[in-house]
């Protein structure tokens, strides 16, 4: 069954990632468009508008646009032509190497399964593929450590890679919690291994954040660029506390795919201050639970995926502001779970019917089935937060009774 399934999953993907970059392409790219021009200052010397001006607000790590500044030598189309090749390549590669450990039907059910934001960040031009493709790797080098060199050589490429990009966009810094824990661990794997994953990445975000700041001074910009975004809450983020805003805070908001018309709900209301409370406290848990995963011992591989899978999952989840892309960070996992269900055909009673109906929620939900006002309305309560949690606490739930199975 596997056998057959295999080239049919090949060609399905393929046929949606050829569209997808199409889509990409033709469409221009928005964000790419502003990573684009804020290389565009750099090169000009002009850091000190990276913040005040471009075709939409860039607010990323100065540093970022410093990385970006080669490539936007080049013009713009055939720039986002090398961003969509080089995004496409990366990714392409980590889940080859995710299926040489879980193997490829299940990676590929996960991506199918998550082809929805795939293509949101490849038509935007974004880069959370980009830091997919970097924590897979980090993660992969981290859990399969052993006391050699050529373990601590591959850790640190991985985690220099993995510090660019985390201290690009800031919501993968949650992932340092591993080599740091591991630091501290008695065990001398552990802290060669801890020392050569955090000297990468100090490097990596030496090279990142250390330019702009000797250069030009442009980090107040930045802060202040931050501050002034607040707290978005159309139906693109995804995060829990734009949820509670819009649903119970009693304040229009807007769906990109209903133009400037706002909407509402009516009801019950939350004052802001237990909006964040709720949030808070949802973000406390999250991160105890990276605590928690991170000072975990697992010998079994197979379990130590698992582990890694989760917190990558975890990573991105307290923050206010989620992006629909930001959801491909679940492969990982879900690729993880597929792959434990094709060995466990009790575990694969247990998921398969909960897998199906979220994959149809997330991937048939959008504009272009349900047309823009539904869809409006079905975003407003953020299915991709909620479909991506119940997958984490799908890998919990196993993880913990796998726990349970081998203590008795």
């Amino acid at each position: 069954m596997r056998a057959r399934l295999k080239p049919i999953l090949f060609a399905l993907l393929g046929f949606v990632f050829i569209w997808a970059l199409w889509n990409g392409f033709s469409r221009g790219g928005q964000d790419f468009r502003v990573f684009h021009f804020a290389g565009h200052l750099v090169l000009e010397g002009r850091t000190a508008a990276l913040y005040t001006e471009g075709p939409d607000r860039f607010l990323y790590a100065p540093g970022f646009a410093f990385f970006m500044s080669p490539l936007s030598a080049v013009p713009e189309t055939p720039a986002l032509a090398i961003w969509l090749f080089a995004t496409i390549v990366a990714f392409v590669a980590a889940m080859r190497a995710l299926s040489k450990r879980v193997g490829a039907v299940p990676v590929m059910l996960a991506v199918l399964f998550s082809v929805r934001p795939i293509a949101i960040d490849l038509r935007y031009g974004q880069v959370n593929l980009l830091i997919l493709a970097a924590a897979v790797w980090a993660l992969l080098t981290w859990f399969e450590r052993t006391d050699t060199w050529a373990s601590r050589r591959a850790l640190g490429a991985s985690w220099f890679i993995f510090g660019v990009a985390a201290f690009a966009k800031i919501y993968p810094l949650a992932l340092f919690l591993f080599p740091v824990v591991g630091f501290f661990q008695k065990n001398r794997v552990g802290r060669r291994s801890s020392f050569a994953a955090l000297s990468g990445a100090s490097v990596g975000a030496a090279l990142l954040l250390l330019p702009p700041l000797l250069l030009t001074g442009v980090y107040p910009a930045w802060l202040d660029a931050l501050a002034r975004k607040g707290l978005p809450t159309d139906t693109h983020n995804q995060s829990l506390l734009a949820t509670l805003v819009r649903v119970f805070g009693g304040e229009p908001f807007y769906s990109l795919g209903m133009g400037g018309e706002a909407i509402r709900f009516s009801g019950i209301a939350l004052s802001i201050a237990a909006t964040r409370v709720i949030w808070i406290f949802f973000s406390t848990i999250v991160l105890g639970s990276l605590g928690v995963l991170a000072v975990r011992k697992e010998e079994d591989p197979a379990r130590r995926r698992l582990v890694g899978a989760l917190g990558l999952a975890l990573c991105f989840l307290p923050a206010h502001l989620i992006w629909k892309s930001y959801f491909v960070l679940g492969i990982p996992l879900l690729a993880v779970l597929f792959g434990e269900a094709a060995e466990d055909r009790r575990f694969q009673a247990q998921i398969f019917y909960p897998s199906l109906s979220l994959g149809i929620i997330l991937a048939f939900t959008s504009l272009d089935f349900v047309g823009a006002r539904p869809a409006a309305w079905i975003e407003a309560v953020s299915p991709f937060f909620w479909v991506h949690l119940v997958v984490v606490i799908m890998g919990f739930s196993r993880l913990y009774s796998r726990s349970s199975a081998r203590s008795s």
